[in-house]
């Protein structure tokens, strides 16, 4: 296995979130994004980065 690189770690993290939750409420003036949305995509993120970089068991 190749060693973590955190940076590209983080960006791909920040990706999920930002590609839902951030740039379409910055370009489309109207957007309504609900709390339950934005903790939809957060915990969908957490649950994609943690199966991609979790400990081996």
């Amino acid at each position: 296995m190749h060693a973590l690189d955190i940076p590209l770690a983080a960006r791909q993290f920040l990706g999920m979130i930002n590609d839902v939750v951030f740039w379409p409420r910055l370009l489309i003036v109207d957007l309504q994004v609900t709390p339950e949305q934005v903790q939809t995509v957060f915990d969908q993120a957490v649950t994609t980065f943690v199966a991609r970089y979790r400990s081996p068991s």
